[in-house]
């Protein structure tokens, strides 16, 4: 995956142009960056997670760091933000401490990089006076969201009917830019999943952003036990499964193109794995329950003997 992002910007996407691709930069086999920055960004995650080499970890986020600036993708630079928090949490409370001085000069200098670049700027500058078509495409997700909650009282506009309401301001922003007031840019996906998900089935779906959110936090604190017990190599699958659970913040939060992309489809077969893992882990706690409770009754007859 990197060395596919590094061939396509080295070769000025010669490849995807040659087939025909109609993106100015495509990235076979995706038809944009944004697609390749959400598979490859997961797969930093699950891979710096998964691999006890703090040098490859370093590595690989150096590597997608330089696509992320090279393309350059907001998407993909925030999962390497997401990745190094998540690894930064799995650090010793000394080893933080430790590293402190050189987490504060990568973040600075990182920083810097990022407000000096307008690409960048232009994205994260939310304001309703901005003319980024990704800023107010990201605006009109969060304005149709708030106004499908007023409208339904809170009910949501249903399944798949997230683009029906009447558009907001910021559709026409986008269609004065784009020249074309027939075409309405992601009106029906929201631009990214939490907003489609909040407009389409309301106070639920706020309700399930918020459970999303605190698990996420518990798969993280997963994440670290596991990690600081040496345990990797027998909870690789607990790994991936809580990496791509993770990873999907970037999904419901930032871009996605849907309720049936790939990533959600791998993210429900994750969160599958961990229920089940969870009602098998059930019986074995019982079990050791069992044990330790007779095993007391035992040692506590032999005395009274």
């Amino acid at each position: 995956m990197v060395f596919l992002g590094f061939l396509h910007i080295f070769t000025s996407y010669s490849i995807g142009k040659s087939l025909g691709y109609k993106h100015g930069q495509p990235m076979f086999p995706f038809l944009e960056p944004s697609h390749y920055a959400l598979y490859l960004g997961a797969f930093l995650l699950i891979y710096s997670i998964t691999n006890n080499s703090w040098s490859r970890r370093l590595i690989a986020l150096a590597a997608v760091t330089s696509i992320s600036l090279l393309i350059p993708s907001t998407t993909l630079l925030t999962f390497v933000v997401i990745t190094s928090l998540v690894l930064i949490s799995t650090l010793r409370t000394k080893a933080v401490l430790f590293a402190f001085p050189a987490i504060i000069i990568f973040a600075s200098f990182g920083m810097n990089k990022i407000m000096s670049n307008e690409y960048f700027t232009g994205r994260l500058t939310l304001s309703s006076e901005s003319s980024n078509m990704t800023a107010l495409v990201y605006l009109q997700g969060l304005q149709d969201a708030q106004n499908s909650l007023i409208r339904t009282n809170g009910f949501g506009l249903g399944l798949q009917m997230l683009g029906t309401q009447p558009p907001s301001i910021y559709a026409s922003m986008i269609a004065k830019i784009t020249g074309n007031v027939n075409i309405e840019q992601n009106r029906d996906d929201g631009g990214f999943l939490a907003a489609k998900v909040v407009a389409e089935l309301g106070y639920f779906g706020i309700y399930l952003m918020i459970a999303y959110i605190l698990y996420c936090f518990k798969c993280v604190r997963s994440v670290r036990k596991i990690l600081l017990n040496n345990q990797l190599r027998e909870n690789s699958m607990l790994l991936i499964s809580y990496g791509i659970i993770i990873s999907f913040s970037v999904e419901l939060f930032v871009r996605s193109i849907g309720y049936f992309s790939p990533q959600v489809f791998i993210f429900l077969i994750a969160a599958f794995y961990l229920l089940n893992h969870k009602k098998n882990l059930a019986p074995k706690k019982q079990h050791m329950h069992h044990k330790f409770v007779n095993g007391q009754s035992h040692l506590k007859s032999r005395y009274q003997k």
